[in-house]
């Protein structure tokens, strides 16, 4: 096959069934992506035109491809000899897993070795997410309840928490070092495996050890390892956060919670997955991701793009992402949004009790408020309308259905 032009006999329809792992095994698909060519790009654009079933595997394996930086130095013999045998060693720990022929760039013998080696770890953890995940066990094994209106816990070994008394913690993993405003603990101190835990009515800033930065909402829960190893990194997610996913090519970035994995390269998305809530979202906001449910082998997303899963139903709707991280910026906004819903955030965020009547759960609204705001201002600001009355009993806000 010429690697610039289009193999005689490959149709569109050859394609049509493919998965991400078979386009990265297509030779054709490879050098399109790599060295495209006036011809190649018309095959292309004609099968992007169909819209295939197929076409987030195809978009999903295209952006990968286009994300490995390719080194500009040759590499000696010497250098290639050991990359091959690493590959081998690979290939012979993950036969069990039947993943097909390596892949292969044909951009140059050495900088295609180069990249394939640096490519390999992701794509074994891509086509392995289902196996089971040592952070999904320490979870179901440590499950704690998020408490209401208390400090934020740290708890960095069975015998160490430190907490917080602020509305807002900031902690930033270093190389050796935990940075909090409580001072600087050294990593020797903790075990590996670290949670945050974040009552209602307040919030953390995160940065983990690989320079990912996490902001977690209001009764949110995360564990995450104080380093990450050398293939992955992952961490488990009981609530919601908007995560800044440092870029890594050699180590996808996987968030586990109770009913989907979320797989990321650089990228930034929001993940609301609180487990006493049975509707479940993930909003991309740049790059890509890929979800993956009990039911479902996996849902590519592109940005300004919503996977929402509620009772094993999956869908995917177009958004604006802005409005769905606005919280790290002390802002709610909302569309068409039951109202229902808005209180059960606010209760959350604020860390108050709201009881709102069916009725007036159902009503619809649309809006933008200020969390800066006391619970109070707020309040008046949604009835300003009429179409509902609040009331006060002790800690206890009661929502109705105004007249």
């Amino acid at each position: 096959m010429n690697k610039k032009g289009m193999p005689g006999n490959t149709q569109e329809s050859d394609y049509l069934n493919y998965s991400f792992e078979d386009f990265l095994q297509d030779d054709f698909f490879i050098s399109s992506v790599k060295e495209p060519s006036e011809e190649s790009e018309i095959f292309w654009t004609n099968f992007q035109d169909r819209r295939p079933d197929n076409i987030q595997e195809y978009v999903l394996a295209k952006q990968y491809l286009q994300s490995i930086a390719v080194p500009a130095d040759p590499l000696s013999d010497d250098e290639i000899s050991h990359m091959w045998n690493n590959i081998s060693s690979h290939r012979e720990e993950n036969k069990k897993h039947k993943r097909g022929k390596l892949l292969f760039i044909a951009i140059g013998v050495a900088a295609s070795i180069a990249v394939l080696v640096i490519s390999f770890p992701f794509l074994m953890d891509i086509f392995s997410h289902k196996d089971a995940s040592d952070i999904i066990a320490y979870a179901d094994k440590n499950k704690v309840e998020v408490p209401d209106n208390s400090e934020i816990q740290l708890v960095i070994s069975d015998n160490k928490t430190i907490l917080f008394e602020e509305k807002e913690a900031t902690i930033t993993y270093n190389q050796n070092e935990i940075k909090t405003e409580k001072g600087v603990l050294e990593k020797e101190e903790s075990v590996t495996i670290h949670q945050l835990i974040i009552p209602k009515g307040k919030r953390s800033v995160l940065t983990l050890s690989d320079g990912s930065k996490l902001w977690a909402n209001a009764g949110s829960r995360v564990i995450y390892p104080s380093e990450f190893g050398k293939d992955k990194r992952e961490i488990y997610v009981d609530g919601e956060i908007f995560v800044e996913v440092a870029k890594d090519a050699n180590k996808p970035f996987f968030v586990r919670t109770k009913d989907m994995s979320v797989q990321a390269l650089g990228t930034s998305f929001n993940v609301m997955a609180y487990e006493s809530d049975a509707l479940k979202r993930v909003v991309l906001v740049s790059g890509i991701v890929k979800v993956e449910t009990k039911e479902s082998k996996g849902t590519v997303l592109n940005p300004n793009t919503m996977f929402q899963y509620q009772g094993g139903d999956e869908k995917i709707i177009p958004v604006e992402a802005d409005k769905y991280i606005s919280w790290i910026k002390g802002l709610y906004l909302f569309r068409n949004e039951r109202l229902g819903v808005v209180f059960e955030r606010l209760s959350r965020y604020y860390g108050i009790k709201i009881e709102c009547s069916p009725e007036a759960s159902m009503i619809r609204c649309s809006g933008k408020l200020d969390l800066k705001d006391n619970i109070e201002e707020i309040m008046k600001g949604l009835s300003f309308d009429g179409k509902i009355i609040y009331s006060q009993d002790g800690n206890v806000y009661k929502i109705n259905k105004g007249q």
